[in-house]
């Protein structure tokens, strides 16, 4: 903070002061919301109405805490305006960083609430899945000779009312599977088990969304990584589903993954195939460091003025700083205006 003028590094160590407390208090948050969900499990393992209520509370504090910051922000941004610089290029250097360090916090407080979230929901259902096994393990009697009648241990018979055949008489009798099991087995406690078992990668598959949303000029490659990460997300979460779903098998989570991406392979998946072909070969031929091989890439260009400066935002984007002064000159002789490398 040495660099900036004492204005800024006052207001700096006030927003950095803001921040913190505002770390603290998702803390407190996130102490208070644990001892809430143990609360309403315990209070009743089976009724997820509870459970749905601590969930809410939890987001509507969340996002007011975000909200705060920036209000702050805001107020910061006003008297930074305030401030006289001799140097103008320096407000706008420091706004940059405090802006980055206002993303970066809503960012971990997004982070911290769904995986507070999805840990009240798992510790709920791992609940219920102990009532659900009570539930299992009580007799079945035959309705006609009252002979003890085994339950259904496997298939969507679980969780779903069959029909069981009695071995003393052959009476046919209805195994009804009670409701915590029905809820466990049946869809909503293995789905937060496998939420929270694949959360790592969900927030891969976050960060890879973002990163796409972030570029401006993207290539294959930039679209095939957020697929790979689609794909992995929801194969670690139907691989978990399988463990507790009765209904889940391998091809079960093949198919979900197909559909869960079908409509991003039919859009997103394919849209501006040349343009992003164009920006990945170009920042190949960056990536090698031969000059001749930006300039080939150069020439091939139907419009090199447009194509090279997109070549250099490209660039930009992906943290090469170093590389776009030199793309412009080598472009420059290509593209015959003598002072275009410098007025880029």
């Amino acid at each position: 903070m040495s660099q900036w003028h004492p204005a800024l590094v006052a207001l700096e160590q006030r927003w950095q002061t803001f921040l913190g407390k505002v770390r603290a208090r998702v803390g407190e948050i996130e102490q208070e919301a644990q001892q809430a969900y143990r609360d309403v499990t315990a209070a009743d393992a089976v009724d997820g109405t509870g459970l749905s209520g601590v969930s809410s509370a939890i987001t509507a504090r969340l996002i007011a805490l975000r909200s705060r910051v920036t209000d702050q922000f805001s107020a910061i941004d006003s008297e930074l305006d305030a401030i006289e610089l001799e140097d103008s290029k320096m407000g706008g250097y420091w706004r940059g960083q405090q802006l980055a360090a206002k993303a970066a916090l809503l960012r971990e407080i997004e982070r911290r609430q769904e995986a507070l979230t999805v840990w009240g929901e798992a510790y709920w259902a791992r609940a219920l899945g102990e009532v659900a096994r009570q539930e299992m393990a009580a007799p079945l009697a035959c309705s006609q000779c009252g002979a003890g009648i085994q339950r259904p241990t496997s298939g969507t018979a679980v969780f779903q009312a069959t029909n069981v055949q009695c071995p003393s008489c052959g009476a046919m009798n209805t195994a009804q599977p009670g409701t915590a099991t029905a809820m466990f087995f049946g869809g909503t406690g293995a789905h937060f088990l496998a939420k929270e078992v694949a959360l790592p990668e969900w927030n891969k598959m976050q960060d890879a969304e973002d990163e796409w949303n972030r570029l401006r000029h993207r290539t294959h490659a930039d679209a095939q990584r957020w697929e790979a990460e689609q794909v992995a997300y929801w194969r670690a979460y139907g691989n978990a589903m399988t463990r507790w779903h009765a209904g889940w098998n391998a091809e079960t989570v093949e198919n979900e993954i197909r559909g869960k991406l079908s409509v991003w392979r039919q859009t997103t998946g394919v849209q501006d195939q040349d343009e992003r072909g164009k920006i990945g070969s170009g920042l190949a031929a960056v990536a090698t460091g031969e000059a001749p091989h930006v300039a080939a890439w150069v020439q091939r260009q139907s419009d090199k003025d447009s194509s090279t400066e997109e070549l250099m935002w490209a660039a930009l984007e992906r943290g090469w700083r170093d590389h776009v002064g030199w793309i412009a000159q080598i472009a420059e002789p290509i593209i015959g205006e003598q002072g275009w490398a410098q007025e880029k």
